[in-house]
């Protein structure tokens, strides 16, 4: 993809990995052309306006659903993909929708704890976001309630994976964190 939202829209070239040939040219809909941040799944390209996340059909160039979100907050980076869901992360709010329909599945509000961190993972029953605080939330997906929080120093990692009962968690400071998934008990540090 090429792209600068400054002074371009956006425009992605498709070409056959096999005979390095174009195979068409993909130009979202005129009112998705500037969006900030997108994502591609498969020919699915889901676009973050400062309202609410689109997903277009890139061989139709349909618009299949548009989740709409209040905020206060412009879109500054693409959507996050995740197995059956699609999720954004701003300042004031993280918003994930069901990939197939749209239809909300987790919207959490800032409650003034800071900016929420631009990185987030759900895998699992566990949806993990942060704030630029360096604390980390561990949220259960299923209950839709926070179960603990980790302290993993400076700005929380992007992902974050699964062992097991183990939670591991990266940070900007090159440190990794081993916590129980069941109750946030630190196992090891690294």
């Amino acid at each position: 993809p090429s792209r600068n939202v400054l002074s371009h829209a956006l425009t992605i070239k498709k070409y056959s990995l096999r005979t390095k040939k174009l195979l068409g040219t993909f130009k979202p809909p005129k009112a998705y052309r500037k969006a900030p941040g997108y994502a591609i799944d498969e020919h699915f390209i889901y676009m973050h306006t400062d309202a609410g996340i689109t997903k277009i059909d890139m061989d139709t160039n349909e618009v299949l659903w548009t989740a709409t979100f209040p905020t206060g907050y412009g879109a500054q980076i693409g959507p996050v993909l995740f197995e059956n869901h699609v999720g954004v992360s701003l300042s004031d709010r993280i918003h994930i929708v069901d990939k197939a329909t749209g239809v909300p599945f987790i919207s959490l509000k800032n409650k003034g704890k800071g900016s929420f961190s631009q990185s987030m993972t759900m895998a699992n029953d566990y949806l993990i976001y942060g704030y630029f605080s360096g604390r980390v939330h561990v949220y259960d997906v299923n209950k839709k309630t926070d179960l603990f929080t980790v302290d993993v120093g400076a700005n929380p990692g992007s992902g974050f994976l699964q062992d097991g009962e183990q939670l591991i968690f990266p940070s900007a400071n090159v440190k990794i964190k081993s916590v129980n998934a069941d109750t946030g008990d630190n196992i090891w540090t690294w």
